[in-house]
């Protein structure tokens, strides 16, 4: 059964703090989580897309920025091919696109922002998030939490143990969208390169 922001929270035991839109900075400043979702509302699994929202211009500057992309075997891959592979990870069913942890929440979430894709630096995780057309128009959840990687683990853990049946057997490793491992098992993508 597909999850709510509010599911994942109470299964680890955290509060929700506050939302923003994406691009705003949220508030809250010190150590917790942050999850992105298409949802603008904590209870509701709701804003979902059937189909991937993959926008086109951005695997151009993706792959002009990062020429030496693989995809499988083939470097530099077509825009067409790129799309393709991510529309393979997409969840139609879920609103929820990637659970991150932090230190330091806000100063995290700025770094997200401001980190465009092809770039390893300084948020490269979940950078799959940018390739959608959609981005703004998803939203920042953030929970305060004393042991952040805990709590990410959890959340990420919870969230592939609530997908869909259909998701189960389709995906051997249901994360969100842009979240690419956990626990040491990554995603099998078939992309490396993805940055520089």
């Amino acid at each position: 059964m597909p999850s709510t922001i509010s599911e994942l929270l109470d299964v680890a035991h955290l509060r929700l703090i506050g939302m923003v839109p994406w691009g705003e900075p949220p508030e809250y400043a010190e150590s917790g989580v942050y999850i992105i979702s298409l949802s603008d509302d904590p209870d509701s699994n709701s804003r979902i897309w059937r189909k991937a929202p993959i926008d086109h211009d951005v695997l151009k500057r993706w792959l002009l920025q990062v020429p030496e992309m693989k995809l499988d075997d083939q470097i530099n891959p077509s825009t067409d091919a790129l799309a393709s592979r991510l529309a393979k990870f997409w969840l139609p069913d879920e609103s929820i696109l990637y659970i991150g942890q932090s230190k330091q929440t806000r100063k995290r979430v700025k770094q997200y922002y401001r980190t465009p894709i092809g770039r390893s630096s300084p948020h490269r995780g979940g950078h799959w998030i940018k390739t959608l057309h959609v981005l703004k128009e998803t939203f920042v959840y953030f929970a305060e939490s004393p042991n952040p990687k805990e709590s990410e683990f959890m959340l990420q853990d919870a969230f592939v143990k609530r997908v869909s049946s259909a998701t189960q057997m389709r995906l051997e490793l249901p994360l969100p969208f842009a979240n690419l491992e956990l626990s040491g098992k990554r995603k099998k993508h078939g992309l490396s390169r993805q940055a520089s």
